[in-house]
């Protein structure tokens, strides 16, 4: 396992399993960027304190969720995280099945984005562009 994707399923961990969220992204850089393209209210939140702040939001509207992930090296800064997420919507008590695809990107050994894709295919194909070097 590279040192990328030890790192990023290490944060998933954190989250998913421990519940440590403030843990799981406190030492993201200051200028790391969360990407949700489409958001509501904006497509990017920078450093660690509005991730969190925006990652509490989306968590809180889950009751129990259930999360999976699997990790791949797509570059070398590029990590594909594709992610399962089961629960049901805390004031609704819908069920909900969400499959997702992000794409890590790394800058001097450190998570610099995470670009979130509503379908995983579209993730895959944006990693393995990431990863490829610029004309």
């Amino acid at each position: 396992m590279t040192r990328m994707i030890e790192e990023v399923d290490q944060m998933y961990v954190r989250v998913w399993r421990e519940h440590d969220l403030e843990g799981a992204l406190r030492d993201v850089p200051a200028d790391f960027e969360w990407v949700v393209p489409g958001h509501p209210d904006g497509a990017v939140r920078h450093g660690p304190d509005e991730v969190i702040d925006f990652f509490r939001d989306w968590i809180d509207q889950w009751q129990d969720p259930q999360t999976d992930w699997s990790l791949e090296q797509t570059g070398p800064n590029t990590v594909l995280a594709l992610v399962t997420t089961r629960a049901r919507g805390r004031a609704s008590g819908v069920p909900v099945d969400l499959e997702v695809g992000q794409v890590w990107t790394f800058r001097d050994g450190r998570p610099a984005r995470m670009v979130l894709y509503a379908d995983p295919e579209r993730a895959r194909r944006g990693a393995e562009a990431d990863a490829q070097p610029p004309p």
